[in-house]
């Protein structure tokens, strides 16, 4: 229940914000190309998405076995730490989420800035996350610590694509 709180919470504020978050800043990306900026805005966050994944689960395996739309994230709780810190609680610590993003580009030859794709995604998903409307609305003992990490990965070859991934970790305080 704990670290469902906290993906859930990630997984609401994605779903309500992202594409307002990612269109007030996309005019200040230039070298990322239009229909890129598109798909985007365009990921799916309900339920019954074919973008959005959650749970621990390799790109690889969601390749080789789902039906699936490019960009894929992945979305899902990876520690929770019972810290000890409220004496009176039955659970004072913390919560990591992680939340992933895999792009695919056609490949022919390399793009002149892959980089840019990824900034892009880096800038709005601080956006989403650090909005001061949002920190204060959390409820069941939830905090968003505002700790947030992100680690990019290397541009592969992938079949007949280029693929990147971005992912980002986020810590949350409970106290229940």
């Amino acid at each position: 229940m704990l670290s469902r709180l906290a993906r859930n919470a990630v997984k609401a504020r994605f779903a309500a914000a992202w594409e307002s978050k990612l269109d007030a800043i996309v005019a200040t990306f230039g070298d990322v190309s239009a229909a890129d900026k598109a798909r985007l805005a365009q990921i799916d966050w309900t339920a019954s998405s074919k973008q959005v994944f959650m749970g621990q689960v390799s790109i690889e395996a969601i390749e080789n076995t789902t039906a699936k739309k490019w960009p894929v994230v992945i979305l899902f709780a990876a520690e929770l730490n019972h810290d000890g810190l409220e004496k009176f609680a039955n659970f004072s610590g913390s919560s990591v989420v992680n939340l992933e993003f895999h792009f695919s580009w056609i490949k022919s030859a390399a793009l002149p800035n892959f980089d840019e794709t990824m900034d892009l995604i880096e800038e709005a998903v601080l956006g989403v996350m650090h909005d001061k409307s949002w920190l204060g609305a959390l409820d069941d003992g939830l905090t968003y610590t505002g700790q947030m990490s992100a680690t990019r990965g290397a541009v592969q070859e992938s079949g007949e694509n280029w693929t990147q991934a971005i992912s980002f970790r986020f810590t949350f305080g409970i106290d229940v």
